[in-house]
């Protein structure tokens, strides 16, 4: 029907600029101005309807992404200055915890408008998690930043019960699925030695049999990754995986549940750059999605506060991006020569080509492992083109002739990286030959 002949072309490193914050290849970033330059933003959150809610130095407020971060309203103005620490969702995703260090304060923020209400004191509080049962896990330091004790608060009570005692300043904590309570260690010292950082993880049975003098210590923790910097946020994904940011190099990277390194999905553009928090957004339209590169969009949302505390307060909206064909002359192609170009695929991967007599929006997915192949060519027409490699950018130029046939055809590429593993597929793109 087609024939192709693979030519590489040479462009530029596979990453796009994203504001402050460079998104690697696989994914793609959107930025958004959320605070004045000079502000101290202290907590991010994801709110239902797509919103996220941040603390912009002096407010809490709610923003639409969709609207370039348009504040949708007020939810709290704490009544003097304070540095806003975390902001954390209840489970039933009906009101927020504000965090301050200023002060110590925790704060309860209804999302129906109510008003908002004390709900204990929890001094120099670094950084606060829901687990699933609605039980607040807080990280709060002491004043040399020797020792962080990590606490259960009840939020109808007020109560406060210390479950473990760790080493060092104080760091962000995350659930799993599971119910582990993970923790980022940092290292006392300014700026941290690079890789005195690590993370650290709780289990849900210890957490529930640290009571009384059974408070848990660095040494029951069963250790995931060692050799970080700094260790501003993390969460965790649909899938399990662990994202950190790093608060000092502006790098974010993803580790499988064993402590691996999947993917770093984004660096910083200026030595400045500073990732300070992590919201993941599940989206929830499609669960076979991932948020992994290489993959449709539906794996969710991951939302970066990223800083340089001078001239950038940004939130920088990453999610999957799969490859795209391009076609010129453009669709519908004349008789004669053209050419197809994939692009953003895996950097000196390959591509394997197919062609079928029509896509469908209702895609059928094959799992490859454990990588989803999100594939729109049906039979009985599809037709194997061949295989081409990718150059350093994920790109290949495909020469093509279109005799007249006057038809219009679909073609999908199932992408591999540089070790041959498969890593997604391309878009469909129907292409119209005149």
């Amino acid at each position: 029907m087609l024939s192709f002949l693979a030519s590489i072309v040479s462009v530029a490193l596979g990453v796009t600029g994203s504001g402050s914050l460079h998104v690697h290849s696989g994914f793609s970033g959107s930025t958004m101005p959320i605070a004045a330059a000079s502000a101290f933003v202290g907590g991010l959150a994801p709110l239902p309807g797509g919103h996220l809610a941040v603390f912009d130095g002096s407010r809490v407020v709610e923003i639409d992404p969709a609207s370039n971060g348009a504040v949708v309203r007020v939810l709290h103005t704490p009544p003097t200055f304070v540095f806003g620490s975390f902001l954390a969702l209840d489970p039933t995703a009906s009101f927020l915890v504000f965090g301050e260090s200023s002060n110590g304060t925790l704060t309860r923020i209804p999302l129906d408008g109510s008003p908002t209400s004390l709900v204990a004191h929890v001094s120099f509080n670094y950084d606060g998690v829901f687990d699933a049962s609605g039980a607040l896990y807080v990280a709060h330091g002491n004043p040399t930043w020797t020792g962080t004790d990590l606490v259960r608060v009840d939020v109808a009570t007020g109560g406060v019960q210390t479950v473990a005692t760790v080493s060092g300043p104080s760091g962000p904590v995350a659930f799993d699925s599971s119910g582990t309570l993970l923790y980022g260690v940092n290292s006392p010292f300014f700026p941290a030695p690079p890789g005195s950082g690590s993370l650290i993880a709780f289990t849900a049975s210890q957490l529930a049999g640290a009571t009384g003098s059974g408070v848990l210590t660095d040494g029951d923790a069963l250790v995931l990754v060692t050799g970080l910097d700094a260790i501003g946020d993390l969460v965790v994904d649909a899938e399990g995986d662990l994202i950190v940011g790093d608060s000092i190099h502006g790098t974010v990277t993803a580790y499988d549940a064993t402590g691996v390194v999947d993917w770093v999905i984004a660096s910083p553009a200026a030595a400045s750059t500073s990732v300070t928090y992590l919201a993941f957004v599940d989206d929830g339209s499609s669960h076979a999605a991932t948020f992994d590169p290489y993959q449709p969009n539906g794996g969710g949302t991951l939302a970066l506060v990223v800083s340089d505390f001078a001239t950038t307060n940004d939130v920088v909206l990453v999610h999957p991006e799969r490859p795209t064909f391009t076609v010129a002359p453009s669709n519908p192609v004349p008789v004669g020569s053209f050419t197809v170009t994939l692009e953003d695929a895996p950097a000196h991967g390959l591509a394997m080509l197919f062609a079928a007599a029509a896509s469908s929006s209702n895609e059928a997915i094959a799992l490859v492992g454990d990588v989803p192949l999100f594939f729109a060519l049906l039979p009985p027409t599809l037709v194997h083109l061949g295989v081409v490699p990718l150059d350093a950018t994920g790109a290949a130029s495909l020469p093509a002739s279109n005799p007249g046939i006057g038809a219009t055809i679909a073609i999908q590429a199932v992408v591999f990286d540089a070790t041959l593993t498969p890593r997604g597929t391309s878009q469909a793109l129907d292409l119209g030959l005149q």
